[in-house]
């Protein structure tokens, strides 16, 4: 019911849900000063998805603008290039 009423929260859910049962490594990358998903959404993901991680970057909800270097850099280190 709960998730009827918010639609972001079941997507989130069903994103976790998949990564959960993926067992593949994921990487979050983040903006330490995002004001509309607050980095700590990201540290309580990484606590539910194993072999996950979470590199907090400089900015806000789009870090890619705000730091791309750091971005593409965490992007290329987890696919090991």
């Amino acid at each position: 019911m709960a998730n009827s009423l918010c639609p972001r929260a079941a997507s989130r859910n069903a994103l976790v849900t998949l990564l959960q049962e993926a067992q593949i490594p994921t990487r979050l990358v983040w903006g330490s000063d995002d004001d509309f998903q607050k980095v700590s959404f990201a540290h309580r993901d990484i606590r539910e998805i194993p072999g996950s991680d979470l590199v907090d970057v400089n900015g806000k909800h789009i870090p890619t603008e705000d730091s791309p270097v750091t971005v593409a850099q965490a992007v290329l280190d987890h696919l090991g290039t």
